[in-house]
């Protein structure tokens, strides 16, 4: 991050988490519109298998890129009967949902500005018609967040007024998640306890950190 500071400037860099460790790092960067450049690799194609998962919720960051690599890798997943966490990167009207050879317990998807509060619906029966999802999550930046479910769609909006960066949201937002399962809440309730958290994680972490974001 220090390299891409000294290349891009103060304004182009934004830092994750400024005191007390990072709370998340990726290699890969993606702007509003979706295109992504990879730090490390221009092209990421890993070969090797998969090592051993002990975990009983399994979270995979399911980027296009990777999405063949994948459907061959977490077959046997399923056979383990682990929990199945797989979060897409930011959809726009233009993307194509990955057909998936797994069926996630848990599917979180980020969907930028260019969608409105009424389309979630539509965007949540594409995603169950190419991912067959249990549910599925959609993150609308500091908009909030809605659970889509078979017969069931529920948006919550945030009771605080979180600030117009909201760079590691959708890390937050997966680790509440994963967080309510464990213990056990469910539905709408999980919904609404995501979104509080993560909206009160960031309004503490921008007005009483210096800035961070």
């Amino acid at each position: 991050m220090r390299l891409l500071e000294a290349v891009l400037g103060n304004d182009g860099v934004v830092a994750v988490g400024c005191e007390g460790g990072e709370r998340t790092r990726s290699l890969c960067m993606e702007d509003l519109s979706g295109r992504r450049s990879w730090v490390f690799s221009r092209l990421p194609a890993p070969t090797t298998d998969l090592e051993g998962i002990g975990s009983d919720i399994v979270y995979v960051d399911c980027y296009v890129e990777f999405v063949e690599y994948l459907n061959a890798q977490l077959q046997r997943l399923r056979q383990d009967r682990k929990v199945l966490f797989l979060n897409l990167s930011t959809l726009t009207p233009s993307s194509d949902f990955p057909r998936l050879n797994v069926k996630p317990d848990v599917l979180q998807a980020s969907i930028s500005s260019a969608f409105g509060p009424e389309e979630i619906t539509e965007v949540g029966s594409r995603l169950f018609e190419s991912t067959r999802a249990e549910r599925i999550f959609i993150t609308m930046g500091a908009r909030g967040a809605a659970l889509v479910m078979r017969n069931a769609t529920w948006q919550h909006a945030s009771r605080l007024v979180v600030p117009k960066s909201v760079l590691g949201a959708g890390a937050l937002f997966s680790a509440e998640i994963i967080s309510g399962l464990l213990a056990g809440i469910d539905q709408r309730e999980l919904l609404e306890q995501a979104v509080d958290r993560t909206a009160s994680l960031l309004h503490v972490r921008t007005n009483d950190k210096g800035g961070c974001s």
